[in-house]
């Protein structure tokens, strides 16, 4: 049987009516693959790839192996990129956990956070490219 731990507090989903903890996480399992296997390979050119394009999401596209790059270094310099970029994302988060200490509701705390490197990214786009004094800006509204 279902239980409440296994639906997370949601409306229980009818698939799964019945099933013990076991037989949900391996439904779950299945119904993740079902959908990995219904995504579309990304275009691989003839020869194999170099490089992956900045379109490439394993939301997007079925998940690249060795066989789909011209050569093995190609494959690891793109897991390197993978890595790194996981690498970066999990120390922006450990830095934002750090500033915001011991905080009730992170969540809120976490999107003021990421609100304000939006703010400051685009302070710099419209300072750089078109010559805006954002500071006098900002003082003419209040």
């Amino acid at each position: 049987m279902a239980t409440a731990t296994a639906t997370r507090g949601r409306a229980p989903n009818p698939a799964i009516a019945g099933m013990n903890d076991d037989q949900i996480k391996e439904w779950r399992k299945a119904e993740a693959q079902k959908k990995r296997d219904a995504l579309p390979n990304y275009p691989v050119p003839a020869g194999g790839l170099i490089e992956v394009g900045s379109d490439y999401t394993t939301s997007k596209f079925k998940k690249l192996d060795k066989s789909h790059f011209k050569a093995y270094h190609f494959y690891l310099d793109f897991g390197a990129l993978q890595f790194e970029e996981k690498a970066k994302r999990m120390r922006q988060e450990a830095n934002d956990l750090r500033v915001l200490g011991d905080v009730k509701d992170t969540a809120k705390a976490k999107k003021l956070l990421k609100a304000k490197r939006d703010f400051e990214e685009l302070k710099k786009q419209l300072e750089k490219e078109d010559g805006i004094d954002i500071g006098a800006l900002l003082a003419t509204l209040g």
